[in-house]
C-alpha cells in the first residue's frame, strides 16, 4: 500500500514540474512574441517617417514644377 502512495506521489510531483515548464515555456514565448512586435512597431515607424521625408520632397518637387510652369 505504502508503493502506492509513494508511486502516486511522485506522478502528482512529477505533473507539477510539467506544469511549471509548460507555464514557463508559455511565459518566454509571449516574452518573445512581445519582442517581435516591438521590432515590427519600430520598423513601422521608421517607414512612416520614411514616406512623410519622400511626402515633403514630393511637394517641394511640385511647389517648384508649378513655379516654372
Amino acid at each position: 500500500m505504502e508503493y502506492y502512495n509513494n508511486q502516486n506521489v511522485i506522478l502528482i510531483l512529477l505533473i507539477f514540474v510539467l506544469a511549471f515548464a509548460m507555464f514557463f515555456i508559455m511565459i518566454n514565448s509571449l516574452i518573445a512574441t512581445e519582442n517581435i512586435c516591438l521590432e515590427l512597431i519600430q520598423e513601422l515607424k521608421l517607414k512612416d517617417a520614411a514616406i512623410d521625408s519622400l511626402q515633403i520632397e514630393l511637394d517641394k518637387y511640385l511647389a517648384i514644377k508649378q513655379k516654372i510652369d
